[in-house]
């Protein structure tokens, strides 16, 4: 059989089978679409990835800040600050689940510092198409996420890891222990002479004035912080630290404490060792020991000429009259008494020399008012001028707080005043002191037994460290 004329017709259709490039576009196309699916899937997946670490991040910044800014902690320092990890906890719990393509790895981390909330959270993106092509090598890609933005990575996956850091610090909360109300006046806080002034706590003062704070002579006054609202400056080089101005308008703290009413005059009945009893001069203790009981004093409560008054606990509402007590008399009112001023020509005067011992309530028939030892009637105040006077040469102490938001504060001191004190809040028109000594001014409220202050209280400041 003759083959020959066969091989140059099969060589032929080889030939033209490999000439023929019909439809090699479709081919080629074909391949190269996988490398670009697989590009797009990749970038694709970052973008989710980035969007996610986005969204948790906001999710632990808020967290941090929560936690941060939290006033409704309470105990010793250590328990605060577990409550507040605990607060960062719930609320990345609760917001995390309204992120998009995530899942958490592991729990949240929240560590907290003295004055830090430090919060990381890892999570994942499960890989969409390119997962699908199996074209992630197996080191993955990661995101993370901080206060510095996104970045891409290697980790151990080949999904898109997140690990998201915020970290927020803030300053402690402290509280107001001296404020002076008046708006307008000039050397509205007033440290003179050779006094010192030294409190635990802050003290602001309310006054706009060119001067609303000052210090002279050889005054020196201690605090937290001094504060003068806008555009309220200061003067003097006593002050340690060194006031501040631009601070917020403080309100009467104490302005919706619900006030007492005057009752019937107190009887020489009720207080038979008292020298005289007279609704038109007051009671006078005079030259004698005296009992006294809560009541209301008309035309004041007078300790004279070595007189000894001890009051038993209770509120005493002294009315169109002073609370005064001499040079070398006594008034003992230790067991939680809370002296009221109310009415016309009512304030107290303290004489240098006296012996004074208050300590305000802390339970019993006064416990309306704990913690309070002096309050003034706004109703009767305002503008009435009177200036309460409190001058020591060592015999006077309050435990207590001392709130007369529209009358003036005198403290002279020629010996420590307040040496014992624990707790002396003052909320005045204004204060001046003057003198050679000291006057203490604590708020350790826990030590003193006191509820807590929470009027006076102020937040410390929050910021974003990382």
């Amino acid at each position: 059989m003759n083959n020959a004329g066969k091989k140059p017709k099969a060589r032929g259709l080889v030939r033209r089978f490999l000439g023929n490039n019909r439809g090699n576009a479709t081919i080629m196309v074909t391949l190269a679409a996988i490398p670009m699916v697989a590009c797009a899937g990749i970038a694709i997946d970052y973008m989710r990835g980035l969007r996610s670490a986005s969204e948790l991040q906001g999710v632990t910044d808020a967290a941090a800040l929560a936690a941060a800014s939290a006033r409704n902690v309470t105990g010793t320092i250590s328990q605060q600050l577990t409550q507040r990890a605990a607060i960062a906890t719930k609320d990345i719990t609760a917001s995390v689940a309204n992120v998009a393509d995530m899942q958490l790895v592991g729990s949240p981390s929240v560590v907290t510092g003295p004055n830090t909330i430090d919060v990381t959270v890892n999570a994942k993106v499960k890989g969409s198409l390119a997962n699908v092509l199996n074209l992630l090598p197996k080191g993955g890609a990661a995101v993370s996420a901080g206060s510095g933005g996104a970045q891409a990575g290697a980790t151990s996956s080949t999904d898109i890891n997140l690990s998201v850091h915020s970290k927020v610090g803030f300053s402690k909360e402290s509280y107001l222990c001296l404020l002076a109300l008046n708006p307008t006046a000039t050397n509205a806080i007033y440290f003179q002479g050779n006094s010192e002034f030294m409190a635990t706590c802050a003290v602001q003062a309310n006054s706009s004035a060119t001067v609303a704070m000052r210090t002279w002579g050889s005054a020196e006054a201690y605090a937290t912080s001094f504060c003068t609202v806008f555009p309220g400056g200061w003067a003097g080089s006593g002050f340690e630290p060194n006031p501040q101005g631009g601070c917020s308008y403080k309100s009467d703290p104490y302005a919706s404490l619900t006030l007492p009413a005057a009752g019937t005059p107190i009887t020489a009945a009720q207080i038979p060792t008292a020298t005289s009893v007279s609704a038109s001069t007051g009671v006078t203790v005079k030259n004698t020991t005296a009992t006294l009981k809560p009541g209301t004093y008309y035309k004041g409560l007078h300790i004279t000429t070595h007189g000894v008054a001890n009051l038993e606990p209770g509120l005493y509402i002294i009315k169109d009259g002073k609370l005064d007590v001499d040079a070398d008399s006594t008034l003992n009112a230790t067991g939680g008494v809370t002296f009221y001023l109310t009415g016309s020509n009512a304030y107290i005067d303290i004489k240098s020399g006296a012996v004074v011992k208050i300590v305000a309530p802390k339970t019993g028939t006064a416990s309306n008012y704990k913690g309070m030892a002096i309050m003034q009637d706004r109703r009767t105040g305002y503008g009435a001028g009177n200036t309460n006077t409190l001058y020591s040469k060592g015999g006077v102490n309050i435990d207590g707080t001392f709130y007369t938001p529209y009358q003036k504060l005198v403290v002279w001191a020629n010996d420590t005043m307040n040496g014992t004190s624990k707790y002396f809040p003052m909320i005045v028109d204004t204060l001046n002191m003057n003198g050679t000594a000291t006057l203490y001014v604590n708020l350790d409220y826990t030590g003193a037994g006191f509820p807590e202050p929470t009027e006076l209280k102020q937040s410390g400041k929050v910021f974003v460290s990382q």
